[in-house]
């Protein structure tokens, strides 16, 4: 443990009972002000002989001075390289240790106490938000980008962005959503198999379709921290995460119509030319070695793997006969309708429970569709209820208009099952409410009004 430095009274006090007793011992000079031997020493021998000087001289002794002839500052202080001190410091070496060697690198070199005093001075004029203050393998920042790409069958791609602001390491992703947390949860699995381990804390925004974290918090083997929405994380290492996530959204402000595929292809190159640079207060490290010194020895391991995560949640089956999970319809027996289920999730299946019996089982799927089995649609029941519900849907579409009736006619004949086409005849017909039947006759009589998109946008910009 270094030593503090005595305060000018202190040193004022020693020098002035040495003045004034002069037969005082060095160690009674010492018990009366309060200090330690070996300081009373150095003061007497280092400032006592200026301060008689500038007596008989007839000059003012300020602190400063009394300061400077105690603790002078030779000018090679001022450049020695802190950054590099305390790169090494996260790499695993000693204070002791980066003491000797840059004393063997100088010829004239102040005490270890000086340099532990000259090190958390440095250290302290950080901000606060910065990423010197992070320690190794204790913090991953979590950022998630929306975007649109030029694919059809997934039009929406969110961005994964993780950052441990420690090495300054950057890794980059990219996931259809759908809603539920196991796309989020795969890139941060491959982003901990790619680094080799686990840190103590991840710091997540809040994320749609994500209702418990602790699901993560007990697969991954960390502890999850979400941020404030709409508020940006203020912890060490902020400020590198906000550079960082803003410098990738400016690079990828051209590819956000581009296809998926070339989308993760660009997310690589980017990743490498990022931790191809080096350190933000140590540019002569570079990231991608940092991150095998500084972090990757004290990551935890990683134990589970996507495998072993399941998620539940209870929902309502819907009138088609089906429960919706993600973005993906999933059908039961028709004498479900409008009960309420478990839905259990994994990374392949999806199986749907009533109580403790299991009644549907399904291969898990990411595309947007119906995931319907036969034996599921050909009950008495289910036939009963198929044309009901149509008879219904047909006769809301006459009441609004003729090219209204047509859409929905269209839809249910294309589809495999009719079923198939009640949510977005639902959501069709219910338009009618928002923006007026009028309108939307007109929409749907539009030419090339294809899809519920088409219509919409229609309606947007008639409003």
């Amino acid at each position: 443990m270094p030593k503090q430095r005595l305060s000018s009274a202190d040193i004022r006090n020693v020098i002035e009972l040495r003045h004034s007793g002069g037969s005082l011992s060095c160690r009674r000079i010492a018990q009366q002000v309060g200090v330690g031997p070996s300081s009373a020493h150095k003061v007497l021998k280092s400032a006592y002989g200026p301060f008689l000087e500038a007596i008989q001289a007839g000059s003012e002794v300020t602190d400063a001075m009394l300061l400077q002839w105690v603790y002078p500052n030779p000018s090679h202080t001022k450049h020695t390289d802190w950054a590099r001190v305390h790169y090494q410091l996260q790499s695993g070496m000693t204070r002791k240790f980066c003491f000797e060697q840059l004393r063997s690198e100088e010829k004239a070199f102040f005490g270890y106490s000086r340099f532990c005093e000259l090190y958390n001075e440095w250290l302290s004029a950080q901000p606060a938000s910065s990423s010197v203050h992070c320690m190794p393998a204790h913090t991953c920042i979590v950022s998630v980008i929306e975007c649109t790409v030029a694919d059809r069958r997934s039009p929406r791609m969110s961005l994964f962005v993780g950052l441990l602001p420690a090495s300054n390491y950057l890794y980059l992703d990219a996931y259809v959503p759908n809603g539920s947390p196991f796309e989020l949860f795969d890139c941060m699995a491959r982003l901990f198999a790619h680094v080799g381990g686990v840190p103590q804390q991840v710091v997540i925004p809040p994320i749609k379709g994500i209702e418990d974290y602790r699901l993560l918090e007990r697969t991954l083997g960390t502890s999850v921290t979400v941020s404030v929405p709409r508020k940006q994380w203020s912890g060490p290492g902020s400020d590198l995460a906000s550079s960082a996530f803003n410098w990738v959204a400016s690079q990828l402000a051209a590819y956000r119509k581009s296809q998926l595929a070339l989308m993760k292809v660009k997310l690589q190159v980017l990743a490498a030319e990022w931790n191809s640079s080096g350190l933000d207060y140590y540019p002569a490290e570079p990231i991608q070695r940092a991150l095998e010194r500084v972090e990757r020895c004290r990551l935890n391991a990683l134990i589970k793997t996507s495998d072993a995560f399941t998620h539940r949640k209870s929902v309502k089956v819907g009138l088609s006969s089906h429960v919706k999970y993600g973005m993906v319809f999933y059908s039961v027996p028709y004498a479900l309708v409008g009960q309420a289920v478990e839905v259990e999730a994994s990374a392949d299946r999806v199986r749907v429970y009533n109580g403790q019996r299991l009644v549907a089982d399904h291969p898990r799927q990411a595309s947007t569709y119906y995931q319907t089995k036969p034996a599921h649609m050909r009950t008495r029941g289910a036939q009963v209820a198929r044309e009901r519900s149509r008879d219904r849907f047909m006769s809301w579409a006459i009441r609004i208009g003729r090219n209204t009736t047509k859409w929905v006619r269209t839809r249910m004949d294309q589809a495999e099952y009719p079923e198939h086409a009640y949510e977005s005849c639902r959501r069709l017909l219910s338009l009618a409410n928002i923006h007026g039947p009028k309108r939307l006759e007109r929409a749907c009589g539009r030419r090339g009004v294809r899809t519920m998109d088409d219509i919409r946008k229609i309606l947007s910009r008639a409003d």
